[in-house]
Formats: C-alpha cells, structure tokens, sequence
C-alpha cells in the first residue's frame, strides 16, 4: 500500500476527489469499505484517504483490501471471499456487533485476502 499511495497523481485530480470526498461529520452507522489494488477506475490511494478521514472521525471501519484485483473483479472478490460483504450485512441485520479495524489503519494490518486475477 506505501507504494499506491506515493504514486503520483494529477492535483486536478486530487482536488476533484477532495471536493467530492463524502462528509466531515461521523456516520451514524458502521460501514465496511472494500478496495481492489489494482484499481484503475477508483484509486485506492482515495480509498484509503476516505477510511483514513472517517476512521479520524470515530467512525466504525471494516476496511478489506484485495492485492490482486481491479474494479471489476472486486465485486466477485467482495461476494464470494470469506468473510464477505454479505456475511457482514447479515451480521448487521443480526444485531452483531460491527468489525472495526481502523486501529490498524496507520500499522497497514487491515484484512487483506487473495485476488482472483493472482495471488
């Protein structure tokens, strides 16, 4: 991840991203953000700024990251690796406890599982 995020990107871009970045309020409800690495249509340099912020902000984070994929595939990859995102709304709907790891956000220790594009 220390080399996505000193990648350089163009501060056109960057300041587009930040306009549109959501909220400076806390969320009132836990999320669960997934980032395929290989992403070229969302960057996850952004992605993590946005879990960053909303983990400064108290908010409750799952962050999953997965090394091998891109934007397409992360929807299989979210779908069908354990756990996954379906196994955490059902956690929710189940009155569990939300799973927050933004502890270990700045440690880079977040769940990371393997890709279907490798690894």
């Amino acid at each position: 991840l220390s080399q996505l995020l000193e990648t350089p990107v163009d501060s056109g871009l960057v300041t587009a991203l930040g306009e549109a970045m959501p909220g400076s309020t806390p969320l009132e409800m836990p999320v669960v953000i997934v980032q395929g690495l290989k992403d070229k249509t969302i960057l996850p340099q952004f992605t993590h700024a946005q879990v960053m912020s909303r983990c400064a902000l108290g908010d409750t984070v799952w962050y999953v990251r997965y090394p091998y994929d891109d934007h397409p595939s992360i929807n299989f990859q979210a779908r069908e690796t354990r756990p996954t995102v379906i196994d955490w709304m059902n956690s929710r709907w189940a009155g569990e406890p939300a799973p927050d790891n933004c502890t270990n956000q700045l440690l880079g220790t977040t769940h990371t599982v393997t890709g279907v594009n490798g690894g």
